[in-house]
């Protein structure tokens, strides 16, 4: 693959970790046109739902334990 390809191709993000650093990581990642955000994990699956669902995110993943 071609850096000039790779550069055309979005960024697929997933964020581990649903809490304040998470959201700044999250706020930079959305102002970026070149990056989509895709998945957010975290131990509590509601909190990464509620987190995948204010930034857009097709999927969230928590704790199966």
């Amino acid at each position: 693959m071609s850096a000039s390809t790779a550069a055309s191709r979005p960024l697929r993000v997933g964020v581990i970790g649903g809490g304040n650093i998470a959201s700044l990581h999250l706020g930079s990642y959305d102002r970026n046109p070149r990056a989509e955000i895709v998945a957010v994990a975290d131990v509590n699956l509601d909190r990464a739902r509620a987190v995948a669902d204010r930034w857009g995110a097709a999927r969230a993943y928590g704790d199966p334990a």
